[in-house]
């Protein structure tokens, strides 16, 4: 009977019954859109943490969180990142070093902070390889954001162009040149250094024990590198703060003898309880 009732006062005034049915329909729609677009919003700032920096797991020395300190090293690191990669779901283990830094050119200073990667799992492991200014994208770069270089090249025109040319071509980290560095964009506008340019580096030795030569503990470590590439994330984080080099350049630096933590990119995050717990037991 309520049946029969209902449907009647549906019939009654179909215009109104469908303008309600057409409402009610819009905002479900409406509703599962906002909350589509909210789902996929946190899941791209989840996936560019991720691919950018901080992998969907670390492993670490237990006490580097508290006191993130460049000597406290992951040991035994090339044999351990090989046998986390052997887990079910690991699509790389990528070690990386990380120290502060300053760099340098001419009058012009920048500190940084220097991660030192393996170029080979790094573009596995991270977006940041594929954010690479190179090409037309280079060369619009350099004369959009180094524009008042011009001033250092005395006015010529050619010259200055001659130099954008060569942000063109970029690479990130070749792996047969150790004196490679790559800026984020916002570093290398500081400094107004290009592909092709050569800067110093320096950071604080954390270990040593040639006292005699000035490279013990906390003695100033300096190498002068070349600027293979400019990469630009959208992230201020990376572009303005970060410098990339090779993971033994970084550690010959400051002394030490291996990464400070591992990064382990999944190939699927609902694994990731499930990877933690297995790469747990391989840590111990």
């Amino acid at each position: 009977m309520l049946t029969a009732l209902a449907w009647r006062n549906l019939a009654r005034n179909l215009r109104r019954s469908i303008l309600t049915g057409a409402a009610v329909a819009f905002g479900l729609m409406l509703i599962v859109w906002m909350r589509g677009l909210q789902d996929g919003s946190y899941n791209q700032m989840i996936d560019q943490a991720v691919r950018t920096r901080l992998g969907h797991l670390q492993v670490m020395q237990e006490d580097y969180l508290a006191d993130p300190a460049v000597e406290v090293t992951v040991p035994d690191s090339k044999a351990l990142a090989q046998r986390l990669e052997e887990l079910d779901h690991v699509r790389v283990a990528s070690p990386r070093a990380i120290a502060e830094g300053m760099l340098s050119r001419d009058s012009e200073l920048a500190r940084v902070d220097l991660l030192g990667v393996d170029p080979a799992s790094e573009t596995k492991a991270s977006v940041v390889p594929d954010r690479l200014l190179k090409g037309e994208d280079g060369q619009r770069w350099c004369h959009e954001e180094l524009g008042r270089a011009v001033k250092i090249f005395g006015g010529d025109q050619q010259l200055f162009d001659r130099w954008c040319a060569a942000a063109g071509s970029s690479q990130y980290l070749p792996v047969d040149n150790p004196r490679a560095v790559v800026l984020g964009a916002g570093v290398a506008k500081r400094l107004l250094v290009s592909a092709g340019d050569e800067i110093t580096v320096q950071a604080v030795r954390a270990v040593g024990e040639d006292e005699s030569e000035g490279m013990g503990r906390g003695s100033l470590s300096q190498r002068r590198l070349e600027v293979t590439g400019v990469i630009r994330t959208g992230n201020p984080e990376i572009d303005d703060r970060v410098a990339y080099l090779q993971i033994e350049t970084l550690t010959d630096m400051v002394g030490t003898d291996g990464p400070n933590e591992i990064v382990l990119l999944l190939d699927d995050m609902r694994y990731l309880e499930d990877v933690r717990d297995e790469a747990a037991a391989v840590v111990g």
